[in-house]
Parts: C-alpha cells; sequence; structure tokens
C-alpha cells in the first residue's frame, strides 16, 4: 500500500491534465451556452468575463436546473441579469415579463454558473487532487498556475491514468 501511495503521489495534475481548455463566456444566453456545450461534446467549462478573467464553472446540470425552473424563478433571474446593468436604468415589470417569456435567450451564463471555481496547482498530485474531488463530490477541477487557467482535470483523466499504472 505505501508502495502504491508512494507512485501516486509522484503524479502531478500537470501528468493528468488536458490543457485544451474550452471557456464560456460569461455574458452568453443559456441558449448559446447549451449548443455550445452539444457542439464541443463536453459537459461543462470554466466561465470568462469579457476581460478573459476566471468568474465561475458552468455544467450541463446547471442548464438543465434552469430548464426546470418554475416561471417565477425565470423572471427573478431575468431581472438580475445583466440588461439593467447595461442600461443603467430600471426596467418596468412587463418588460421583465416578456423578457423572461424567452429566458434561454436572456439570461446569461453568469446568472447560472457556480461563481467559486475550485482548483489545483500544476504541481498538486494525484492523491491531493483526487482527495479534493471527492471531498467537494465534483467531477473537475481546474488548473491554474498565476490565476491562470492551465488544464484541466475530470475524474475521466484520474481514473484513465489510474488504469494505466
Amino acid at each position: 500500500m505505501s508502495e502504491t501511495r508512494d507512485v501516486l503521489s509522484k503524479v502531478t495534475a500537470k501528468d493528468l491534465m488536458s490543457n485544451q481548455v474550452i471557456t464560456v463566456n460569461s455574458a452568453w444566453g443559456v441558449s448559446v451556452l447549451a449548443r455550445f456545450l452539444l457542439d464541443n461534446k463536453i459537459s461543462g467549462a470554466p466561465v470568462v468575463d469579457e476581460q478573459d478573467k476566471l468568474v465561475g464553472v458552468v455544467t450541463s446540470t446547471d442548464i438543465v436546473a434552469f430548464e426546470n425552473m418554475t416561471h417565477e424563478n425565470k423572471v427573478a433571474i431575468t431581472r438580475s441579469s445583466y440588461f439593467e446593468e447595461v442600461l443603467g436604468q430600471q426596467i418596468s415589470e412587463s418588460t421583465i415579463e416578456a423578457l423572461s417569456l424567452h429566458a434561454n435567450e436572456n439570461c446569461i451564463t453568469a446568472s447560472i454558473m457556480t461563481p467559486s471555481v475550485i482548483s489545483v496547482g500544476s504541481n498538486d498530485s494525484l492523491i491531493d487532487v483526487s482527495s479534493l474531488m471527492s471531498k467537494k463530490k465534483i467531477h473537475r477541477v481546474f488548473v491554474l498556475d498565476d490565476g491562470k487557467i492551465r488544464g484541466v482535470i475530470s475524474t475521466m483523466d484520474v481514473l484513465k491514468h489510474l488504469g494505466n499504472l
């Protein structure tokens, strides 16, 4: 057991990660986001803002949860979306109601994403990475160095690596 642990502790995030990280924009509508995930055959992605700063993570589960929200919740999301920020003024209730009828186009990724990103460094060990994923009950972590996304590690990446030992 000790030998196995020694071997696993020498495997780093850098060895596991895919450095082909596809990001999504926080201002995309939910329908654009859904199409993007489908087209790229991915179940989630890091979210960046207009300055390419990492601001969250979004998954297909977030989209499903959004699709299953009540109309009232979609109205609330529409109200809190970027429209008031962009326009710099209050929007009438009738306009919000009309926008919420097409929530998939009018609600943005930022309104359904998880704003906290769980990440590891490129030199973190496989043991640390897998423990973190298990503890947080997540399927992917992002590899960050100096605040920049260097890669992504999914549970499938961990399993593939273990299968090749």
